[in-house]
């Protein structure tokens, strides 16, 4: 019997909960400078750079997109313009929103906000368009962290056509996304400043394929004892190199090809299935994507009515702030997007009607 990726599994919303809650500490550490003694250092480490969670959001993202691939069944405009109208209009609200906050900031202050971009109309229309980074509009930022959704679209047009060309050729979709993962680690060490080759878009194309990789697997072979076995001795002697021995181990790769992928086979044991098996953990899930696109905005908000709380250099006013962000992504999630999407698949629909 075969295993095939669940399409909704609790134990892999579990892992995005806490990889997001970890990039909202890491967030508001690099804002506020806050430096913690008796507490772990999310921004600064020089254990682990936390900013990596990131790569872990792409892995899972191409685990999903792993039958769709192979497949490879519906045309391309539809299958991209599904994916742009899921991810780009709440980051299109939430841009907007940072414009306007940081233009006040910056009227306010006299001075840009943290990131040191003044606000300008064409980064808004960039954004919004889902084309901040990786499309050669690099210099024009807002909001932040939207670069994430700008490369995942790279990555699902990028991966969706090398899957037809291997349908079409009779490839093995495995091997080619092997061979994309080796060219792209080489590739980091030689170009990353390039349209479609800077450091944030190779991250996508190293990660993405890794998650079609991981599904195959899945999709193949049982994950049996020994299986289980090899990849928590993976977490635990990456963790242990990390945190007692860093200058041993390159943390970065450790991640990626050693401690994210045994994370996603081992979420679809049995004993985790059963450990996370509350739909708790698909609405913070749900609400996790929201949480991350508004963190930025609710920063600079903030930072104009409680700059104590975004300044804050506790460990409680992290956990504060962080439990603002997924109050915000709560709203953003019932009140924008959920609402959006019972209009945008037919949108998409009447777009791409063949003759």
């Amino acid at each position: 019997m075969q295993n095939t990726p669940a399409k909704r599994n609790y134990a892999l919303d579990a892992i995005k909960v806490v990889a997001t809650i970890a990039i909202l500490f890491h967030h508001h550490q690099q804002v506020s400078g806050a430096v913690f003694t008796n507490h772990p250092n999310f921004w600064g480490s020089a254990h682990f750079n936390w900013a990596l969670m990131v790569e872990l959001f792409f892995m899972i993202s191409g685990f999903f997109a792993y039958r769709s691939l192979l497949e490879c069944k519906e045309p391309f405009g539809p299958y991209i313009g599904k994916k742009a109208g899921r991810l780009l209009p709440t980051a299109a609200v939430s841009a907007c929103a940072y414009f306007a906050l940081s233009s006040l900031y910056y009227f306010l202050n006299g001075k840009p906000w943290y990131f040191k971009y003044v606000p300008d109309f064409f980064g808004l229309i960039v954004t919004c368009l889902g084309l901040q980074r990786g499309f050669g509009f690099d210099g024009s930022k807002i909001n932040y962290p939207a670069w994430f959704i700008s490369v995942l679209l790279i990555c699902y047009a990028c991966f969706y056509l090398l899957a037809k060309l291997c349908k079409k050729k009779s490839w093995r979709l495995e091997w080619v996304m092997l061979l994309a993962v080796i060219i792209t680690q080489n590739l980091h060490q030689r170009i990353n400043t390039l349209p479609f080759f800077n450091s944030e878009a190779l991250r996508g194309y190293q990660a993405f394929p890794l998650g079609v990789l991981i599904a195959s697997f899945i999709s193949s072979y049982r994950i049996n004892k020994p299986i289980v076995g090899l990849c928590i001795a993976s977490v635990a002697s990456s963790a242990a190199f990390i945190i007692f021995a860093p200058a041993f181990i390159d943390s970065s790769a450790a991640f990626i090809f050693l401690i994210a992928p045994a994370l996603i086979i081992l979420a679809q044991t049995e004993t985790a299935q059963k450990l996370f098996r509350h739909s708790f953990w698909s609405h913070l899930s749900a609400i996790s994507f929201n949480t991350y696109v508004w963190q930025s905005t609710l920063q600079v908000l903030l930072g104009l009515i409680a700059p104590g709380i975004v300044f804050s250099q506790t460990v409680g006013g992290m956990y504060l702030f962080t439990l603002l962000a997924w109050i915000v992504g709560a709203l953003s999630h019932y009140l924008i997007e959920r609402p959006l999407a019972k209009y945008l698949p037919q949108f998409w629909n009447c777009i791409f009607v063949r003759k």
